[in-house]
């Protein structure tokens, strides 16, 4: 009878403690608020609030076609933005 010879397992060498730290991955802290930019954020979500509820009445109380309203054909990073905004209306 044939016994199967099977591959002993290949161990890793443990890393230290400081090599641990230097591979990790760490997001970038943030080193100071800018409320500006949360105030930009509000102005934005008014801004499509207004346009969605120009829209609604120039179609006479139609709704309007979500993807219409938020995709931009000439940038992915508008077309998520919109998303994002349109979101909070939503909410």
């Amino acid at each position: 009878e044939k016994q199967k010879q099977r591959a002993k397992p290949v161990r890793q060498q443990k890393l230290t403690q400081e090599e641990l730290e230097k591979s990790r991955t760490r997001p970038e802290e943030v080193k100071e608020f800018n409320s500006e930019l949360g105030e930009q954020t509000i102005k934005q979500i008014m801004h499509i609030k207004r346009c969605l509820v120009e829209r609604y009445k120039a179609t006479d109380l139609s709704p309007a076609d979500y993807f219409e309203f938020v995709i931009d054909p000439k940038s992915f990073a508008k077309t998520v933005e919109n998303m994002f905004h349109v979101s909070f209306l939503i909410k």
